[in-house]
């Protein structure tokens, strides 16, 4: 999708995944957004070779 497009081109559909599936990454373009509609998501920050930590809190 044409980050540039306009509102009448963007469209909503359902995606699952599977646990532990990274759904994106640090630096990827952010042309989506996601709304969690069961079951729970870590959002962590890159602290480099591989490792997280968490960025989000309750």
């Amino acid at each position: 999708m044409d980050p540039k497009s306009t509102n009448s081109e963007w469209k909503f559909g359902t995606r699952s995944y599977d646990a532990g599936e990274v759904v994106f990454q640090e630096g990827d373009l952010g042309i989506e957004a996601y709304i969690v509609q069961s079951g729970k998501i870590d959002i962590l920050k890159s602290k480099g070779e591989g490792e997280g930590v968490p960025c989000l809190g309750r």
